[in-house]
């Protein structure tokens, strides 16, 4: 039988590791493709495309994100508007959902059914130029925002900042539950890359953990037990995408490199751990992602 809470497990995990690695916040925009039954798409695809410029500057300072233009289903998926695995992926993978219910487009309200389904309700935006009455009844139990588009940019800029704040708060507490379910072998290794990076000698240096290295920072991992320990725990922070395994082949020609670095999820837990250590933080060239990072 499939195993339903397992796979959303899996892509929940996976959808916050991509919003953590983005640098903006990224919203998936769910909207009537033409003008069929006077929905007025040309001027509202022309509003949205000014929406996350109010967004940024309703922001509080120090904020950790900024917002990314708003994307359209056609925007991500090179054209194609039916509902494909890839569409239920983007959908889970942004932070914040748009869709606007206005004419009940069919592909809009399956769409927001998929994110309903995916996403907390503080992070689905729905709007709408009908009367709300005239909805579905599944749909009359979430809050929905009756526009004007003289007021849809403002209102919307709000909401997203609103969300934003809902994220973040909803990630802190992610990591807070995250770092508790680690077992202390999985926190030392943590705390051993952590403290790898906060010893280097240079800001170019690229460090990486292996059994090895940890055994000389800690007795815990020492000898023929310590690498069983070590492994173990490496395998737990990997089944978690808290780490990633860099492994290269003939580099330097005729021998492998290999070494364990922290994904962007890792070192938000690193950093929620050792909050009272300044220095046990993401550096900027830090290898966070194995989809763009190669060894120089």
């Amino acid at each position: 039988a499939m195993n339903v809470d397992g796979i959303y497990q899996l892509q929940r995990d996976d959808a916050f590791a991509a919003q953590f690695q983005d640098s903006e916040y990224q919203t998936f925009v769910a909207m009537p493709f033409s003008n069929r039954g006077g929905y007025p798409e040309r001027r509202i695809r022309k509003l949205l495309a000014g929406v996350h410029k109010q967004a940024n500057k309703l922001l509080p300072s120090g904020s950790k994100r900024r917002f990314a233009p708003l994307r359209r289903v056609d925007e991500i998926t090179s054209g194609t508007v039916t509902i494909t695995d890839e569409i239920i992926r983007q959908v889970l993978s942004s932070h914040f959902f748009w869709g606007d219910l206005t004419g009940s487009n069919f592909g809009v309200v399956l769409e927001t059914g998929i994110a309903l389904a995916l996403k907390p309700n503080e992070r689905v935006l729905l709007y709408t130029q009908d009367d709300t009455h005239s909805l579905h009844f599944d749909l009359s139990v979430t809050r929905i925002t009756a526009y004007l588009e003289t007021d849809l940019v403002e209102r919307l800029a709000k909401d997203l900042v609103h969300a934003a704040s809902c994220f973040e708060s909803e990630a802190d507490r992610y990591i807070r539950q995250l770092s508790s379910q680690l077992t202390v072998d999985a926190i030392y290794v943590l705390n051993i890359y952590g403290r790898l990076w906060k010893d280097r000698r240079k800001a170019s240096d690229i460090p990486s953990l292996f059994h090895s290295i940890a055994a000389q920072y800690m007795d815990h991992f020492a000898g023929a037990n310590g690498r069983i320990i070590f492994t173990d725990a490496v395998r737990e922070l990997l089944s978690r995408r808290i780490c990633w395994t860099n492994y290269q082949t003939n580099t330097p020609p005729g021998a492998d490199s290999y070494g364990l670095h922290a994904t962007k999820l890792g070192w938000r837990v690193i950093e929620h751990l050792w909050k009272h250590d300044t220095k046990m933080r993401e550096p900027e060239n830090a290898p966070t992602d194995p989809n763009l990072y190669t060894l120089p």
